[in-house]
């Protein structure tokens, strides 16, 4: 069965960032080539959503079902139901993602988004 995989409007923002400084930095061509990397690896999770790892780092906190990949210097944090896949962030591996999610998963909880919030 294959799953849907869906960005969180933050993970979207995520990605229209990371273009964007690889664009920057590196010209468009590095930049589209890694958007094409990142749309590879997010189309692979859909037969098989447990892909990733666990995010432990998270499970210490209290926040269950997360699941990790890492894709050269980039970070995919999601978490995945019967049918779908939300893709929650999208990040520099260089950098500290965990505090990103904190006030993602904070925010969800406060407005009953059922995709971020904890299960």
């Amino acid at each position: 069965m294959r799953h849907m995989v869906l960005l969180t409007e933050g993970a979207e923002q995520d990605l229209a960032d990371m273009v964007g400084s690889v664009s920057e930095k590196d010209g468009a061509l590095a930049a589209n080539k890694m958007l094409a990397e990142m749309v590879l690896i997010l189309e692979g999770l859909s037969p098989n959503p447990e892909l990733g790892e666990r995010a432990g780092h998270l499970e210490e906190l209290g926040i269950l079902g997360n699941r990790l990949i890492t894709c050269g210097l980039y970070r995919i944090l999601y978490r995945f139901n019967s049918r779908e896949i939300y893709v929650l962030v999208l990040s520099d591996r260089r950098r500290n993602t965990r505090e990103k999610l904190e006030r993602r998963l904070m925010a969800a909880r406060l407005n009953g988004d059922a995709s971020l919030a904890k299960r």
